[in-house]
């Protein structure tokens, strides 16, 4: 397959394969982005769908793949090697504090209702009899 078949496939799949560089690489709006994990992506992201990658033609394939997302404005280039993503989808949900846990008022417990117990029996020591109380 020629490289711009190729480079239009990263273009036309471009939420697909940059949502398959999320699960690889820690990717997040306006994070740093750098050539050789976009370069890995791509040769892994062709073995995924079961196109050959080589690494010399991937690395040209990778450079190419910069250069439309440059164009859409999807890579903000930072230096040579790195730019900034640019995609709002992948914006990270900010964290808020966990509040502390609100204490629950414990329901008075209605008093205690003792069932009358049966009378109590007592021996006598002398005649060995059993009286109530």
């Amino acid at each position: 397959m020629s490289e711009n078949k190729l480079v239009n496939i990263f273009v036309e799949k471009q939420k697909e394969f940059l949502g398959f560089l999320k699960t690889r690489f820690n990717l997040f709006h306006e994070s740093n982005v750098f050539f050789r994990d976009i370069h890995y992506g791509v040769m892994a992201f062709l073995q995924m769908n079961g196109m050959p990658s080589q690494y010399s033609s991937t690395e040209e394939l990778a450079i190419q793949v910069v250069k439309s997302y440059e164009a859409a404005k999807v890579l903000i280039r930072i230096d040579d090697r790195s730019w900034m993503l640019n995609y709002p989808a992948f914006k990270k949900i900010p964290a808020k504090p966990v509040a502390p846990a609100k204490s629950v008022p414990v329901a008075a417990k209605p008093p205690s209702v003792v069932a009358p117990s049966a009378p109590k029996t007592m021996q006598h020591e002398n005649a060995g009899t059993t009286s109530t109380l």
